[in-house]
């Protein structure tokens, strides 16, 4: 088989293979994060994919501007003072004071971690899709916090994807059907240690350009 191969950000994808003999193409993602692995068996089942891939740079969007988005469209993130430590590809870190956070017994309030992690889960693909160039609406289906101790101080939560070999079967079913769903986790942490552990389900809808469309 020859190959033409190009190189973004997240790694060297194969383009296009032809079967020696054949004359036949197919074409896969070879390498990265963004659809990788998946073989597509035609030029125009591949095309929005590649598209995707051309217009991803390797970036995603700064912490600075991540904590941004979320106090000007989730109010309550100001509220609660929450800082945004890191915003990559794997994971989003955020961090919040005790002091607005605090309920009767001098901890962190309940609630409060709960929505902490939440926000982290959902900033994860806010940033993940934002940073594959798609535009759609993230919501919250269901979840589960188990609280493992009280936190006395300020407290984190640091999410990830429960399966990030799902990542490309979840855009590919967003681009197809304009719905996709995937599990996000996050760790609570407090004074050091895990406080508690979320789960959540969460549900894109719609598929869209985020260089025109608003998205989130």
């Amino acid at each position: 088989m020859e190959s033409e191969y190009i190189v973004k950000g997240m790694g060297v994808f194969l383009v296009q293979g032809v079967v020696a003999g054949t004359g036949d193409r197919s074409y896969r993602c070879c390498a990265g994060s963004i659809g990788s692995g998946h073989l597509y068996q035609s030029e125009r089942e591949f095309a929005p994919m590649l598209a995707r891939l051309l217009r991803y740079d390797g970036s995603t969007m700064t912490p600075s501007e991540l904590q941004a988005y979320l106090r000007t469209h989730i109010p309550l993130s100001a509220a609660m003072q929450v800082e945004v430590e890191s915003a990559e590809w794997d994971h989003v870190l955020l961090r919040a004071p005790l002091a607005p956070n605090i309920n009767h017994r001098d901890t962190v309030f309940g609630g409060s971690a709960s929505a902490l992690s939440i926000l982290a889960a959902w900033s994860l693909l806010h940033v993940r899709l934002r940073s594959s160039g798609i535009a759609s609406r993230l919501v919250i289906q269901s979840n589960r916090m188990d609280y493992l101790r009280p936190i006395g101080g300020s407290f984190s939560a640091r999410s990830s994807l429960e399966e990030a070999d799902q990542w490309p079967g979840f855009l590919r079913l967003l681009e197809r059907r304009g719905r996709a769903r995937l599990t996000v986790t996050a760790d609570l942490m407090g004074e050091g240690d895990v406080a508690g552990l979320f789960s959540g389900e969460f549900v894109a809808l719609g598929y869209g350009n985020a260089s025109t469309d608003g998205g989130g």
